[in-house]
């Protein structure tokens, strides 16, 4: 799958790192109003220029919760195991455990697991539970995981998995419980659970979500401490079996509420614009390595990005809305920016040759009533790039 703007080529523990904030502190941001209903707002009355003033004051807020998140044991541990099963791969049980969300999609719980810095692998040892160590900076990381095996699996992509029916993982700094993953999963024969509760509790931060096959929903709650940072709801459409299966026949509304009054809302139609951002890929980049060595990689790039974007516009009809004032504020979409970047020889201190290229991102960008469009992490400065992030990784974790 190939990565865009808001490329979806991640699973559903991606969202353990969706760090949103909310304006002040509360138990509850209220009901999710639904894309349906986002659709009858009307365009706010004020300016671009007002708007962001408005809401500079929750962008702040927005930092000021997330700082801290690298500070956290846990999410130090975790990473630290997600960089190692990277550049070698723990087998338990038959299962691969290539990053540490897959965790989530094993039914062995027996075995000792200790990195080896020198051979940069895992030594495997009999164990009466599952349990991996490692370094983690001076200090020692462990993750304990228990769990009851479902006997079932799912095919996705002509790749086999298994997921358990219960899963506990509990994670350590030293000797010290510094958070815990938690599965509850009612599996069939089919591909996709009938129904799943999956929570991680990393320190201050605790990230919860449901799904329901039966009402093709998903529902996400995160929060640090009490204070709730981000609170989502999608309804999905179509066969959910022929989402994983790799079927074109998925679209799903969502709303996902960020602070206490900011929502993105709306449509997307998820299957067709993988499958076309797929075809896209291809024709842009249509052959193995080697490539031909008159082969315009510029040109390709150009075509892709211009090509995703237009892709990502003709799939995703998404708003920015303000739920407390009922209106919408901006509609999301993408653009192809070309960029131009020069480099420069030195001999010393002395410039003796320079070479300039140009190069093309896709990035998103807010329409607002007036027409005026501004790239959306201009508008919000350095908080509104984390929630363009965040956003992709909630929509990542549907695919």
């Amino acid at each position: 799958m190939k990565k865009t703007i808001l490329g979806l080529y991640a699973s559903v523990v991606c969202i353990v790192l969706v760090f949103t904030s909310c304006s002040k502190n509360n138990d509850s941001i209220g009901e999710l109003v639904s894309p349906s209903e986002t659709a009858k707002f009307p365009y706010s009355s004020l300016t671009p220029e007002q708007q962001k003033e408005k809401l500079s004051s929750d962008a702040n807020a927005f930092l000021t919760q997330i700082q801290d998140i690298s500070d956290e044991k846990a999410f130090e541990v975790y990473n630290t195991f997600d960089n190692l099963t990277s550049i070698n791969s723990p087998n338990v049980g038959g299962s691969e455990i290539t990053s540490a969300e897959d965790i989530i999609k094993i039914n062995q719980f027996y075995g000792k697991f200790t990195w080896q810095p020198s051979s940069k692998s895992w030594k495997e040892e009999t164990a009466n539970q599952l349990e991996f160590n490692f370094p983690v900076g001076t200090s020692t990381g462990k993750i304990v995981v228990t769990g009851v095996s479902s006997g079932k699996s799912y095919t996705s992509d002509g790749t086999t998995v298994e997921l358990p029916k219960q899963l506990l993982a509990k994670i350590y700094s030293g000797s010290t419980e510094v958070g815990s993953i938690q599965v509850n999963a009612d599996l069939d024969a089919q591909l996709m659970p009938n129904s799943a509760t999956v929570s991680f509790n990393l320190g201050a931060y605790t990230y919860t979500q449901n799904y329901g096959k039966a009402a093709g929903k998903v529902t996400a709650t995160l929060k640090k401490g009490k204070t709730v940072l981000i609170n989502t709801v999608a309804v999905l459409a179509g066969n959910i079996d022929d989402l994983v299966d790799g079927s074109d026949n998925f679209s799903g509304n969502f709303t996902l509420q960020i602070m206490d009054n900011l929502a993105f809302s709306g449509t997307v139609d998820y299957a067709n614009y993988n499958k076309e951002l797929n075809d896209l890929y291809d024709s842009c980049y249509p052959y193995s390595y080697p490539y031909p060595d008159n082969f315009d990689w510029d040109k390709a790039d150009e075509n892709y990005a211009k090509g995703s974007a237009a892709i990502f516009n003709k799939y995703f009809d998404v708003y920015l809305v303000s739920t407390k004032e009922k209106t919408r504020i901006a509609k999301l979409f993408s653009k192809a920016v070309s960029y131009r970047e020069t480099l420069y020889n030195y001999w010393g201190d002395t410039i003796i040759g320079e070479y300039s290229y140009t190069y093309w991102e896709e990035v998103p960008m807010l329409r607002f009533n007036d027409s005026t469009e501004v790239e959306a992490q201009v508008y919000f400065s350095a908080g509104f790039d984390t929630v363009i992030k965040n956003f992709n990784k909630f929509l990542e974790s549907f695919m």
